[in-house]
């Protein structure tokens, strides 16, 4: 019998030591662990789809309903471009005579007032003499920068501006402008849609057009854009259409100008029929006889250019006109140069913008539009000039307030 020391062979097998590869059997459930095949499925699980029988399964492709559900919502409307920053402005030295319903008329007249918040003075029971006006669409905001800076509403002139948080590189943000087309604002209630392209039609080939609508009232909201085939025609509706006068209200006239920013085309009147008609009573139209604008017959293009909001008449010295020679003369050749000077002309509801008026008459037409590209919208001592086309005819008989 060996005993208790060294041995070379292995010791005895233990009870239930086998050398099969088997596993051992088992009963019931599989025990919990690893395991290199997949489970079984869950109970209620199955890979093939249910038999054809079952309740209101299909095996055929979805029915067109399902594809596409009804949206029963209107698809949102394509207007302007909404931005805070670049339709928004500073309006200060406000008469404390003035109420806010006056301010908000004045400067409709450039567009859509969108929203105006006019701080007030609890204790004297007044507001504080400014105001932040935003409008619908960049244009407007540049409009009333241009022509209402330093217009005098009751004796005092108004400070009219962008605010803090605008500067020039915001524009990179947005889509390039596009030449031929031109925005329009200060149209009456009642003219339609149809009447506004009427009057744009005899200056070219009209693309799109639209008078913007209110999905609230169901009316438009005073002002449109129109886009036209080429940019002369588009220049051409901005020289004669701007500053149009209404027959029965000669006050009010319309405000034409060219777009600051692209992107969509904005949707016009006919947008409304996918909205549902609001329930609630419209407000009412203004009384009176529908207004008219006058029929414009273009003329030829002109080589004149007129610059507008350049110089204060107390600007003006025996150095301007070198000036405007040496800038203007980068674009072309210059026949001649009218400073002309009338204190009276103030921005108001005639529509002028200063009183000062510089026409330059270039040689050519191709000239003159070179130098409106590069003089439109240029700041020259802190103003924002306004640079556009001018009638040679006009110009030939001295009329320069025309």
């Amino acid at each position: 019998m060996r005993g208790r020391g060294y041995s070379r062979s292995p010791p005895p097998r233990g009870r239930g030591y086998s050398r099969s590869r088997s596993p051992p059997p088992y009963y019931g459930r599989r025990p919990r662990g690893y395991s290199r095949s997949p489970p079984p499925p869950p109970r209620g699980y199955s890979r093939s789809p249910p038999p054809p029988s079952h309740r209101g399964y299909s095996p055929g492709p979805p029915s067109a309903a399902r594809r596409a559900p009804i949206d029963r919502k209107p698809a949102a409307l394509v207007t302007p471009v909404i931005n805070r920053t670049i339709n928004r402005i500073y309006v200060g030295n406000i008469p404390q005579s003035v109420s806010e319903q006056t301010v908000r008329a004045v400067f409709s007249r450039f567009g859509y007032v969108k929203e105006l918040s006019m701080t007030r003075d609890v204790d004297l029971n007044t507001h504080k003499g400014w105001c932040f006006i935003e409008f619908d669409a960049p244009e407007s905001a540049m409009g009333s920068i241009v022509y209402m800076n330093g217009f005098e509403l009751e004796g005092r002139p108004l400070k009219v501006n962008h605010t803090n948080a605008f500067n020039e590189h915001i524009w990179r943000h947005f889509s390039a402008k596009l030449p031929n087309r031109i925005y329009f604002a200060n149209v009456h209630p009642l003219l339609t849609e149809e009447d506004m392209r009427e009057l744009f039609e005899p200056f070219g080939t009209l693309e799109n057009f639209s008078l913007c609508p209110d999905i609230l009232t169901f009316r438009h909201k005073g002002y449109g854009f129109a886009e036209y085939a080429t940019e002369s025609q588009a220049n051409a509706a901005v020289r004669y259409l701007n500053r149009l006068a209404y027959e029965n209200t000669p006050d009010e006239m319309l405000y034409v100008t060219a777009t600051l920013v692209g992107g969509p085309f904005p949707e016009g009147m006919g947008a409304l029929s996918r909205f549902p008609r609001p329930r609630a009573s419209l407000p009412p139209l203004p009384a009176g006889p529908k207004p008219v604008l006058p029929k414009v017959i273009p003329e030829p293009a002109s080589a004149v250019l007129l610059m507008r909001n350049m110089v204060g008449p107390d600007d003006v010295d025996e150095y301007l006109k070198e000036d405007v020679l040496e800038e203007c003369g980068k674009y072309g050749k210059i026949k001649d140069v009218v400073i002309h000077v009338n204190s009276a002309m103030v921005v108001g509801s005639d529509g002028k913008e200063s009183g000062v008026r510089v026409f330059v008459l270039y040689e050519s037409v191709a000239e003159r539009e070179a130098a409106e590209k590069v003089m439109n919208g240029r700041f020259f001592g802190g103003r924002l000039v306004a640079a556009g086309e001018y009638s040679l005819s006009k110009f030939e008989n001295g009329e320069y307030e025309a």
